[in-house]
């Protein structure tokens, strides 16, 4: 971006920020500055800044939590958009509507308050419910698509923008992945959840159980961007990678997790090029090996 396009911005929209270190927003602190970023907290203000890009060809990326997102070391030139409202409400049918904003412990503790359970395999994954929606996020045989009956949504066409609200089916979730993902024109705003009356009791017992195996067995001490491959079908990735012997390899300042071996981890002075040449050897390593060609789940941004 030029500065009189920054100038021109920031006239219409004073809050944005310039040169935020996108390492500072993301969970495994690698990024360069983004030339602005702009917290928007009502869906209002989201279609103003989009509607601004879109007539000014200005880049822009929208960002939640930082979670399974790895920014370049030269940073983003364009603007960064976090959509931070957050609303919970109750509806009839054991169901609740959330905005993108709120995170899944929120979710799952606003469920238990109502007595409503089902979403206790997914505790702990630190996400806002957009990004548990735009790449499917799941834990232990249970995936975001098994509760969302509806998403609401910006749709991208050239440069306009239109609400939608599509149903599971018409939102394509697939494994890890979702229409959002793979065609990049939807942005998540809300999304209805279906849940159930169960017992309360068995529930929080199981999400104590799902919070003490993360604990015991990810890396959570460390800055890391969750998982970084898929699981290839029938194979798991972490396994597949600690049995080709590369648990504890490190490049810089980034290491494979010597805790589970799909965890990159930063030890202190990772950069995007230690991420890049990391997956390649891994890539690289399981393909010889296993011949099993392994796939990023994270969203890297160059």
């Amino acid at each position: 971006m030029t500065s009189e396009q920054i100038l021109t911005f920031k006239e219409s929209f004073p809050e944005a920020q310039e040169g935020v270190l996108l390492k500072n927003q993301t969970s495994i602190k690698i990024g360069g500055p983004a030339t602005l970023l702009i917290e928007v907290s009502k869906k209002d203000d989201l279609e103003k800044v989009l509607e601004y890009c879109l007539k000014n060809g200005l880049k822009y990326f929208i960002l939640g939590w930082g979670r399974n997102v790895v920014f370049s070391d030269t940073g983003f030139d364009g603007v960064v958009i976090r959509p931070v409202f957050k609303s919970i409400t109750l509806q009839e049918d054991n169901q609740l509507v959330a905005e993108t904003g709120v995170t899944l412990s929120e979710i799952i503790a606003f469920a238990h308050r109502h007595k409503l359970t089902g979403m206790e395999n997914l505790a702990g994954i630190p996400s806002s419910l957009g990004g548990a929606i735009f790449g499917n996020a799941g834990a232990f045989g249970s995936t975001m698509c098994d509760f969302v009956t509806e998403v609401e949504v910006l749709e991208v066409k050239d440069k306009s923008i239109q609400d939608q609200v599509l149903s599971n089916k018409d939102f394509c979730f697939g494994y890890r992945d979702s229409k959002a993902k793979t065609e990049a024109k939807q942005i998540i705003l809300a999304a209805t959840l279906k849940l159930k009356k169960g017992d309360l009791k068995e529930a929080k017992e199981r999400m104590k159980e799902v919070l003490l195996h993360r604990k015991e067995s990810h890396p959570l001490d460390l800055p890391n961007a969750g998982c970084v491959f898929k699981n290839p079908e029938g194979e798991s990735a972490g396994k597949l990678i600690e049995e080709a012997g590369l648990k504890g390899t490190q490049i810089g300042g980034l290491q494979v997790s010597e805790k589970h071996g799909n965890f990159i981890v930063n030890t202190g002075a990772g950069s995007f090029d230690d991420y890049k040449k990391l997956t390649s050897r891994i890539k690289t390593k399981v393909q010889e090996i296993y011949g099993v060609e392994l796939e990023e789940e994270n969203i890297v941004v160059e």
